[in-house]
């Protein structure tokens, strides 16, 4: 919460003045003095953003900005906690383009024009995909998992190629589970880091 004071004109001559005309200078003077042109000003946006904390302790954010710009540059330990850690201050001042990083969580974001082969889209566009979703999944959900039905979404929108084999070798690895877990799970983690190898060249591109 932050508090402000409002500044007057009035000097310390003037203040010490009244204090040394007391008889007597100890703590109770101090506790008398009361000064009629103070006043205490509270902030009131960060006055609400308190009182929604106040009301909804398991908030995790009070801001709508976009958190995967937040993320750093990784290419390998998707399945350690501490890369998803949100390193970089977010801002409305930060909206634009120019002043996002780019990484495997953003790639798609800053991809513009037509994207697609044929009836496919760019097989990095499809990858970067997989990775936002990897990161909301780890920054919203209690046991972050992906899903064998997004997992295969995202095969039947690439084209044939070493991306598209890649995401074949996640949706294999579910076996008689429609879910995985992201965290701490090193199959997983091998397949993505051969994804972030892969889109290494389209990134550097843009």
């Amino acid at each position: 919460m932050i508090f402000g004071t409002y500044n007057s004109d009035v000097g310390w001559t003037e203040i010490n003045n009244k204090i040394i005309n007391k008889d007597i200078i100890n703590d109770q003077t101090r506790q008398d003095f009361r000064s009629k042109i103070i006043r205490i000003y509270i902030d009131h946006g960060s006055w609400g953003k308190a009182v929604k904390l106040s009301k909804d302790t398991t908030a995790r954010q009070l801001e709508q900005f976009n958190l995967t710009s937040q993320l750093r540059q990784i290419r390998s330990q998707f399945h350690q906690p501490s890369s998803y850690y949100l390193i970089r201050a977010s801002s409305f001042l930060a909206t634009p383009f120019s002043c996002q990083p780019l990484s495997v969580f953003t790639y798609e974001n800053h991809e513009n024009g037509n994207n697609k082969t044929d009836s496919y889209e760019k097989a990095s566009m499809v990858a970067s995909r997989l990775f936002k979703l990897t990161a909301h999944q780890v920054l919203s959900a209690p046991k972050p998992s992906l899903s064998k039905t997004q997992v295969n979404q995202l095969v039947s929108q690439c084209a044939t190629g070493k991306v598209r084999d890649t995401l074949v070798n996640i949706a294999s690895s579910f076996t008689d589970t429609d879910d995985i877990l992201i965290l701490h799970n090193r199959e997983l983690n091998n397949s993505l880091t051969q994804l972030a190898s892969l889109m290494s060249s389209d990134i550097c591109d843009i």
